[in-house]
């Protein structure tokens, strides 16, 4: 009776403390693993989606614009301004104004900042078109996350012999050399996934009914 007592006892013995810590260590490296591939998905996905995006405004920015600015009227030539709405310098600004032939509404494309002064934090900036500068309430946007390159503005039109020349970048902002201290702030307020994700417009219009 005594041995057979024995022998319930040794089969319903429990896990011994190592056991249990081998059991624990497995399962934390299982979790460690799991979460670091959803964690890898996520910001895959997060890239995709951040990809599509891009292009998907920059195809429409392009589209749209070289609708448009194609049928730029000679007799009110196309000019470029400021975000103060000052006529701009050689080196370029942040709106293009011009006008459809027999039409009176003066038409624009502008890059607007929302929430500060910087044409670099894509997260605040949108693109606008409004189809008559003169009337209010009748702007869209045509894209948003939409940002300056590096040292250079988005739109730059010399005269009628040379086409408009549309500089934009679609998405996480391009590094910037002379600015370093501004890497961060880009950082902190854009992450996309892994790596810049972004899509850059560098196209020239010529309006087909400008002077020679």
């Amino acid at each position: 009776m005594t041995r057979k007592h024995n022998n319930i006892s040794s089969s319903k013995r429990g896990f011994s403390l190592t056991e249990v810590i081998i059991a624990i260590a497995i399962f934390t490296v299982l979790l460690t693993i799991m979460g670091s591939v959803l964690l890898y998905a996520n910001r895959s996905q997060l890239s995709l989606t951040t990809q599509q995006r891009s292009l998907h405004y920059g195809q429409k920015i392009i589209e749209h614009m070289n609708r448009e600015i194609r049928l730029a009227s000679s007799n009110y030539p196309l000019t470029i301004h400021d975000a103060d709405g000052s006529v701009a310098g050689a080196s370029g600004g942040v709106e293009v104004r011009f006008q459809r032939p027999g039409d009176t509404a003066k038409r624009s494309y502008k890059l607007v900042s929302q929430t500060d002064a910087s044409m670099r934090t894509p997260w605040d900036n949108v693109l606008i078109y409004d189809p008559d500068i003169t009337a209010g309430g009748d702007e869209t946007t045509l894209a948003s996350v939409v940002s300056t390159l590096p040292g250079i503005q988005p739109f730059q039109y010399t005269n009628n012999r040379a086409p408009l020349i549309i500089r934009l970048r679609v998405g996480d902002p391009a590094p910037d050399a002379a600015n370093p201290d501004a890497e961060a702030e880009y950082q902190a307020n854009f992450r996309s996934g892994p790596g810049l994700q972004g899509f850059e417009i560098n196209v020239t219009v010529a309006p087909r009914n400008e002077a020679p």
